[in-house]
């Protein structure tokens, strides 16, 4: 009897914990700045990869629009995918979380969007220790915020929280959106799968 109580306060515990979304338009609706408020969003969305986190909101002549610039990445270089395969979901993963953020982001703030992904890569006969692992940024992409308006026209009733999206085989929302990003870097070639 004791365990079956236990059992069913922890369900109830989990099950009143707030969604990732209500804790999101709680800070929309927060009295925090934008630079908080965006960065605590991307926190959440990026559960526990977010390394850093930019927000410049005096726009130069260069880029009308502010922009978010975020770094993220994993702490471990595993993956079972083959080469090929992995590249295309991890851009698929970067895109779909780019089309998150600008959903949340512009309920705040009309900024553009700059990911990177880092990748932690195992140096061999590296003669110091401390350097045998080291991260190195391998993917970095750039969207404005009018290619998510005009994505967005085109795919008005996508729901950017879907979670069962295919990461390795077409998808035209996330097809699409991929396309009209400004890559910047990409060495995917530096991940090596054995």
């Amino acid at each position: 009897m004791k365990r079956l109580c236990g059992f069913l306060l922890l369900c109830f515990l989990v099950a009143c914990q707030p969604s990732e979304e209500d804790k999101i338009s709680k800070i929309i609706q927060s009295q925090s700045s934008d630079f908080e408020k965006l960065q605590s969003i991307s926190e959440i969305l990026f559960h526990g990869e977010l390394k850093e986190f930019h927000f410049t909101d005096s726009p130069s002549s260069n880029t009308p629009n502010s922009i978010v610039e975020i770094l993220h990445g994993g702490s471990s270089g595993l993956t079972f995918l083959d080469q090929m395969s992995y590249k295309i979901a991890s851009k698929r993963n970067i895109t779909n979380i780019a089309l998150q953020l600008f959903y949340f982001i512009s309920k705040i703030h009309q900024s553009d969007l700059r990911l990177s992904l880092s990748k932690p890569f195992y140096i061999q006969n590296e003669p110091n220790a401390d350097s045998i692992l080291q991260e190195f940024e391998i993917y970095r992409v750039y969207w404005s915020f009018s290619d998510y308006k005009l994505w967005l026209n085109e795919y008005p009733n996508y729901n950017p929280k879907e979670k069962n999206i295919p990461l390795t085989k077409d998808f035209p929302p996330l097809d699409d959106f991929e396309k009209k990003a400004k890559i910047e870097l990409d060495e995917f070639y530096r991940v090596e799968l054995k």
